[in-house]
């Protein structure tokens, strides 16, 4: 695995863990902010057609823009943005807004990450370095779903959401200030 790959590991990386930290908490949090479930299905949904519908936009565009990782870094800031949002929310409109954000986020920025990770994969052995990519997802998803109930259940969502805010804005600065080499 070349050195460029490692780094977008290491980077998107923190971001899983960030992302898994709430995951499976998601329905709890709604639940308490909003009681019901359709409220659950609902802000979720929004989050998910937002992410659809801004994907189109980036599938016909993204590719004219000369640097992919400035994709993956706004998709990361506008995340970590919503993520901090989401510690001050206290109303239901509120959570939406910030879903629409997280869903603007996620539609730069997983296009930006898988274009970058093609850039860097070794010819004759593609199915290996994504798998690898998998095994690191999945394994860091597992912690950080345990770690983040752990944390809910000691701190509150409040502070969940600010370390997710911070990790990801630290994946933010990783991706802006790293040279273009090993990126």
């Amino acid at each position: 695995m070349n050195r460029s790959l490692k780094t977008l590991f290491g980077i998107n990386g923190i971001f899983v863990f960030a992302l898994s930290l709430f995951g499976p908490l998601y329905a709890a949090y709604v639940g308490f902010l909003n009681n019901g479930v359709l409220a659950v299905s609902l802000s979720y949904s929004v989050m998910l057609a937002t992410t659809t519908i801004a994907t189109l936009g980036v599938a016909n565009w993204g590719d004219r823009v000369k640097k992919k990782e400035w994709l993956l870094a706004i998709g990361f800031l506008l995340r970590s943005l919503a993520w901090f949002g989401l510690a001050l929310t206290s109303h239901y409109w509120q959570l939406i807004t910030m879903l629409v954000i997280i869903g603007l986020g996620e539609a730069l920025g997983t296009p930006a990450f898988e274009a970058i990770f093609a850039d860097h994969l070794i010819k004759r052995v593609e199915i290996k370095e994504f798998s690898l990519w998998k095994l690191s997802s999945n394994i860091l998803s597992v912690l950080g779903t345990l770690i983040g109930g752990l944390i809910v259940l000691k701190f509150g969502f409040q502070t969940l959401f600010l370390l997710m805010s911070i990790l990801a804005l630290g994946c933010f600065v990783a991706t802006v200030t790293l040279p273009k080499r090993l990126l």
